[in-house]
């Protein structure tokens, strides 16, 4: 388990770092993460410096859900692998768009101190305000209904496209 701690002034940006963040602020982070499974990067973007978070995901790219007791927050898209919380001053504004509500990321207020913890393939993010939100990127993220062990995968396609 891996707990990273940051400050927030206000909204937070659940989500691929890789969507959100200028390219020069981009690179920050990865000359920080590089040859690690996460980190906590300072980052200078908009002429603001701030604190912002990432872990790798379990498997890579993807679509996780975002929840909080259950409830639907959001998906967040993964292109470069990472899932961070990142303070709004250090988003690009020409990246954001309607697509990160809810269909990229999630979008949350969070004053304070913000945890981010990574067990297992899955993200724990907890707001100062007690806010928990979960995004499962592992195994206990997917269910299989119609998974039968070894033949899973046995499909004759020529029989299928008939």
């Amino acid at each position: 388990m891996e707990t990273y701690k940051i400050k927030v002034k206000g909204k937070l940006y659940i989500g691929d770092p890789c969507y959100v963040l200028s390219d020069e602020a981009y690179d920050q982070l990865l000359d920080v993460i590089l040859r690690k499974d996460g980190c906590v990067a300072t980052i200078k973007a908009n002429g603001e410096t701030a604190e912002m978070a990432c872990h790798q995901t379990a498997y890579g790219d993807g679509a996780y859900d975002c929840v909080t007791d259950s409830q639907y927050i959001g998906c967040c898209g993964v292109d470069s692998g990472l899932i961070g919380i990142i303070p709004f001053e250090l988003l690009d504004t020409s990246k954001v768009d309607d697509r990160m509500y809810g269909d990229l990321a999630a979008i949350v207020d969070a004053e304070g101190e913000v945890e981010l913890t990574y067990d297992e393939g899955t993200f724990y993010i907890k707001t100062a305000d007690g806010n928990t939100f979960e995004i499962k990127t592992g195994d206990d993220g997917f269910e299989y209904d119609d998974y039968d062990g070894d033949n899973y995968f046995d499909t004759d396609f020529d029989d299928a496209a008939q």
